[in-house]
């Protein structure tokens, strides 16, 4: 399957009834969007992003800042490595994306022909949760095999990727 399926199949465990009531997208500014605006809470919010990267992971982080506004129950991240964590969220697993998961259209050669281009450093796959959700969505991680082992709440398996917290 495609890396899109292959993420859904992965991320369906973590839904429960309710969350999804409305699968909404349109093209916008997304630094413009209000918490208003949106047609659930974050009781029952489930955000994904997969945002422009920037030079170190700026926009990337700019991107997460602003998702914070919305207070979801699960953010679903497709960043770089060095991706700032963000505050008052746990990580409940990471997966590194295969190698040609993403393509980057409009690549060309030397003779302007169209080539095949792959990201060089594969994203990271993240699921993060408010810390109320931690038990039951590190025990279905478990259950699923989407982690090895077992990381203590109180460990922060994300220590060492940044020093800095997105808050």
């Amino acid at each position: 399957p495609n890396a899109g399926m292959q993420i859904v199949d992965k991320l369906h465990w973590y839904v429960q009834d309710g969350d999804m009531n409305d699968f909404s997208f349109e093209q916008r500014d997304w630094m413009m969007v209000k918490p208003s605006e949106l047609h659930t809470t974050g009781s029952k919010l489930i955000m994904g992003l997969n945002p422009p990267f920037g030079v170190n992971a700026q926009l990337a982080n700019q991107f997460i800042r602003k998702a914070l506004e919305f207070k979801p129950k699960l953010l679903i991240l497709i960043v770089p490595q060095g991706t700032k964590s963000p505050d008052n969220y746990d990580l409940v697993w990471e997966d590194c994306l295969s190698h040609h998961s993403f393509y980057l259209p409009g690549s060309i050669d030397v003779n302007d022909n169209q080539i095949e281009q792959w990201n060089v450093k594969p994203p990271l796959l993240y699921l993060w949760n408010r810390p109320d959700l931690t038990p039951t969505h590190k025990a279905i991680a478990q259950k699923q095999h989407h982690i090895l082992k077992e990381v203590p709440v109180e460990e922060n398996p994300y220590e060492g990727k940044s020093n800095e917290n997105i808050s």
